[in-house]
């Protein structure tokens, strides 16, 4: 039974990202027909917002969804099926969640309008000519799309994060934007002719392989793709990202090159045996590598060099520490060190290990990162852990295991790839596989099961053997027999307990954020008043627990117990504290 809908609803003001669901009632009222934003704002930026709710994968709610089309309609108008714009050309909102439906006359699908909806199957029809951004984001369950030829515009990520096995491009479409089709199932896409470009992360985290670009197609940018076997560019492509087909944490991109074949008629880029160079330089490699074919290894051989004609002046142990300001003994004798030198960063990656003379034993052009546990093992380029004199191989990756830290205490923090049972496949996993991380020893022995969510999902334990981790979208505390300490139930975890026991934690509810401090009971001893703050700014921050206030510096650092009766901010960097409320005593940053 339908809604008799005559009201019309005009809101006015600034709001915050708490008053949504308050006036999202007031819009969703039975009477209601018709609502007028137009003198409406939300006090953060669209981009924020949207960002909000795509990261925690939830939809928008309505007055969400009018606040961030606003760039389409001033005016909206609600029925039981639909919420368009009042001339009946942009949808915004639809309340049936598992079908896919638009009323006649519609021409854009507004931003956000179905993200994470439930439909299976999607056919664009005839006479829609715009998408929004994000418009589908996050439909998991998406696994078919085609797009009419109406389409000629589509915003950013508007199938970002779908299931996406099989799409059919509109012929009018001229830029697959950014992450437009990023985090999918595509093994293959065929590109219409009308395509000009091609943007960041456009099918980013696919399983697409091999592709042939169409003539028409002008510019590709930065990841793209990822991780292409095989790429044809066309006689029209005139501009090419150097890192069009790898992620920025890949450290070797020779290792992923693709075999690339260009037109004979592009008049700045040509191939050769796969590799790509230009015109203007045929004699160095476009990309900075040439192709290779199979992704090799690096020879051992070329990593560590043992100088042939090794300095004989011998440091001791403070002044080779004071000599750089980034320096780690490799062992309790201070015979080798990990150091930082920022005169080969410019010929490298900057990071070497050095002897009591001075002499340098890592290839720096090659070794991008070198961790250190020390008095056990050296881990480079997160692949190879040797011995502390750097002549033995201790352990290499193994059965899909990665390396990426080791701590003083012998432990290798690794990531595997795992199963996800189809019941608990999630719109992020790559493929039917999840990453996951861990510890293992140098005996290959599990210390952390690969149970936590992510690449570097768990941080280094502490000298107490407690450790902040990653699990189910939430964050917690583990020691290192894996029991949890504090339970996964916060959104973020500040680096872990500082020396007086107390962590900063985020929690998030319904939307809101809320900035606490706990104690190592997981009980809360002081809450933060201001959330708008700079972690790189040297500020005060006060939080009040029980009635009484306290203060930290930059966040979570420098803790101080809520014992005062009152605080006075006098500004960034300096406060006024008072433990009756009459006296006051005058803080410094």
């Amino acid at each position: 039974m339908s809604t008799q809908r005559t009201e019309t609803l005009v809101l006015k003001g600034q709001i915050t990202r708490d008053d949504l669901e308050r006036f999202n009632d007031m819009v969703l009222q039975g009477n209601v027909k018709i609502v007028d934003v137009s003198d409406l704002s939300i006090d953060l930026p669209d981009d924020d917002l949207a960002f909000d709710y795509l990261e925690d994968e939830c939809e928008p709610n309505v007055i969400a969804k009018m606040l961030l089309n606003k760039c389409f309609s001033q005016q909206f108008t609600i029925n039981d099926d639909y919420v368009l714009s009042v001339d009946g050309k942009v949808l915004v909102n639809s309340f049936n969640k598992n079908a896919f439906s638009v009323p006649e006359g519609v021409e854009i699908i507004g931003n956000l309008a179905f993200c994470c909806y439930g439909f299976d199957k999607l056919t664009i029809p005839d006479g829609i000519k715009q998408i929004g951004y994000a418009a589908f984001h996050a439909c998991d369950k998406l696994t078919d799309l085609i797009l009419s030829d109406s389409v000629e515009q589509i915003g950013e990520t508007a199938f970002g994060n779908c299931g996406l096995k099989q799409v059919q491009l509109s012929r009018n479409l001229t830029i697959v934007p950014a992450g437009c089709f990023e985090y999918n199932y595509l093994d293959e896409i065929t590109l219409p002719s009308s395509i000009k470009s091609i943007e960041y992360e456009a099918f980013h985290c696919n399983h697409i392989d091999s592709v042939r670009l169409p003539e028409g197609v002008e510019s590709i940018d930065s990841e793209a793709f990822e991780y292409l076997d095989f790429i044809y560019f066309p006689s029209t492509m005139r501009h090419i990202a150097k890192d069009f087909y790898y992620e920025d944490c890949v450290s070797s991109p020779d290792e992923h090159i693709p075999f690339i074949e260009v037109s004979a008629d592009n008049p700045i880029f040509f191939s050769e045996e796969g590799t790509l160079y230009t015109r203007d330089n045929p004699d160095e490699p476009y990309l900075g590598y040439k192709y290779v074919g199979e992704k090799e290894e690096f020879e051992d051989a070329r990593w560590i060099i043992f100088p042939e004609n090794p300095k004989a002046k011998e440091y001791s142990r403070e002044e080779i520490m004071a000599m750089y300001k980034y320096c780690i003994p490799l062992n309790d004798e201070g015979t080798m060190f990990r150091i930082y030198d920022k005169k080969l960063s410019s010929n490298g990656y900057g990071y070497n290990i050095i002897d009591r003379c001075l002499n340098y034993y890592l290839n720096e052009k090659l070794v991008d990162n070198v961790d250190v546990s020390k008095n056990h093992f050296v881990l480079l380029n997160r692949k190879v852990i040797y011995s502390l004199d750097l002549k033995t191989v201790l352990l290499r990756e193994f059965d899909d295991y990665r390396f990426f830290d080791c701590d003083d205490d012998g432990r290798i923090y690794v990531t595997k790839y795992v199963p996800v049972p189809k019941e608990r496949l999630r719109i992020h996993y790559y493929m039917d596989t999840t990453l996951r991380a861990g510890c293992i020893n140098i005996n290959k022995e599990v210390l952390i099961p690969c149970i936590y969510d992510g690449f570097k999902a768990i941080g280094k334990f502490n000298e107490e053997g407690i450790a902040v981790a990653h699990k189910g979208s939430k964050y917690g505390m583990i020691d290192t027999h894996g029991n949890i300490i504090i339970p996964f139930d916060y959104h973020y975890i500040h680096y872990g307990f500082d020396k007086n026991g107390i962590a900063f934690v985020v929690k998030q509810s319904k939307g809101k954020s809320t900035y606490m401090y706990i104690n190592k009971k997981n009980e809360i001893v002081g809450t933060l008043l201001d959330f708008h703050f700079n972690w790189a700014k040297h500020e005060f921050f006060i939080y009040t627990h029980n009635g009484k206030y306290g203060y930290a510096k930059t966040g979570a650092l420098h803790y101080s117990a809520p014992i005062y009766q009152d605080i006075r901010t006098i500004d960034d960097t300096t406060i006024e504290v008072s433990l009756d409320g009459i006296h006051y005593e005058t803080i410094t940053y």
